[in-house]
């Protein structure tokens, strides 16, 4: 992975899209983080609002997990060894 390429973990995006997604399985099922129901969206904005920001301050592209792996990091691999 060069420069110009970041992880999945590093991405502001997917970790605004887990916040946001694991609050909104919560409340589905009744757990809250508190007794009023608007934290559990407030959290569930914020969130989204932080995937949003998080794409619109993005330089360089997801390409790859720590589960997947990309033809073109196989490949630089291959040529250093």
């Amino acid at each position: 992975m060069n420069q110009s390429e970041k992880d999945l973990l590093q991405s502001k995006t997917f970790w605004g899209l887990v916040v946001a997604a694991v609050a909104a399985v919560c409340s589905h099922f009744g757990i809250t983080l508190n007794q009023a129901a608007w934290v559990n969206d407030a959290v569930i904005v914020a969130g989204g609002l932080f995937s949003v920001y998080g794409r619109l301050v993005a330089k360089t592209p997801v390409t790859s997990a720590l589960f997947l792996t990309t033809k073109k990091a196989k490949d630089e691999t291959n040529a250093q060894s």
